[in-house]
């Protein structure tokens, strides 16, 4: 079967395979001997349980792809690996759809950020066993400078932009990257791309720059959204008892969602899945246990 495919394979990306082949029977077991509902339930199951399901604000570090950050925003973001190669992709090179993708993905990695926002690259990266030098990420290029700050501790890509005497060397930075031509254009439609990031950083450095006139505008949104559910003591569900706590026709808050409403509870307990409506999302399938709802 599969599994003897991979095995023949013997490649590292196989074994991942493998690994992950394996982590999905042994899922299948262990909701075979605690759950009654045969394979379609299971299948539902793995669907809408994410590792963002499980994120807590209160950690102290959370890791996650930037796919996976959609919808959610920080006090403090890190953008690692913004390399040619990594960030976009060397197969993105040669595709201009492809490099458009990547750039409106690192637009959302960036929007993430609500009070700062920490940008690296390697100088040099190991890569199939071999130490080569990494190249800054041509997006470093289309971020207004102005609103930047180096904190490298020697040489570095941001003073040499810096350092440049013209515009069309800070924006190419040539010497630097080893570029002999101007990034391909595409010619189809975008939404987030260089002219958006520009504007997003012009408004974010206008609104630091404005942030002492107010204790209460020098706090994170995150903060002050803690503070107000501090304030109503919301409760957090704890699935007590067969019922659980909601029903349908009460109103629950998600931390990603907002407000909304249970429409449907199927199965008891904190493993219950709830079909709850939110204004601009529609309707969601949660799993209780790993939803985060609280009582709105």
């Amino acid at each position: 079967g599969y599994a003897n495919y991979l095995k023949a394979e013997n490649s590292d990306e196989a074994e991942a395979r493998l690994e992950n082949l394996q982590e999905l029977v042994n899922a299948a077991v262990d909701y075979d001997k605690q759950e009654q509902d045969g394979l379609r339930d299971f299948i539902d199951h793995a669907a809408l349980v994410s590792d963002t399901d499980q994120y807590k604000r209160d950690a102290p570090v959370t890791l996650m792809t930037m796919h996976s950050a959609k919808g959610l925003e920080f006090p403090l973001v890190f953008i690692v690996g913004m390399e040619d190669g990594l960030f976009p992709h060397s197969r993105s090179a040669t595709d201009p759809a492809e490099l458009e993708e990547e750039r409106r993905l690192c637009y959302v990695a960036i929007t993430r950020a609500e009070r700062f926002l920490y940008v690296l690259h390697a100088m040099k990266r190991r890569v199939y066993g071999e130490e080569m030098a990494a190249e800054p990420s041509q997006f470093l290029n289309e971020m207004p400078l102005d609103l930047m700050e180096d904190l490298s501790r020697g040489p570095s890509w941001l003073s040499f932009a810096r350092n440049s005497s013209t515009l069309e060397n800070k924006r190419a930075v040539s010497a630097l990257r080893g570029d002999s031509h101007e990034r391909t254009k595409y010619s189809g439609k975008t939404y987030d791309s260089v002219d958006s990031i520009a504007e997003f950083f012009r408004k974010r450095g206008q609104q630091l720059g404005q942030s002492n006139t107010g204790a209460q505008q020098d706090q994170p949104a995150i903060k002050r959204r803690a503070a107000s559910a501090d304030a109503s003591k919301p409760s957090r569900s704890t699935s007590s008892g067969a019922g659980g706590d909601f029903t349908p026709g009460s109103h629950v808050r998600h931390p990603k969602y907002g407000r909304g409403l249970v429409l449907r509870r199927e199965g008891v307990g904190d493993s219950a899945k709830l079909t709850v409506s939110f204004p601009g999302f529609g309707q969601k399938k949660l799993i209780e246990k790993y939803a985060g709802l609280e009582k709105a």
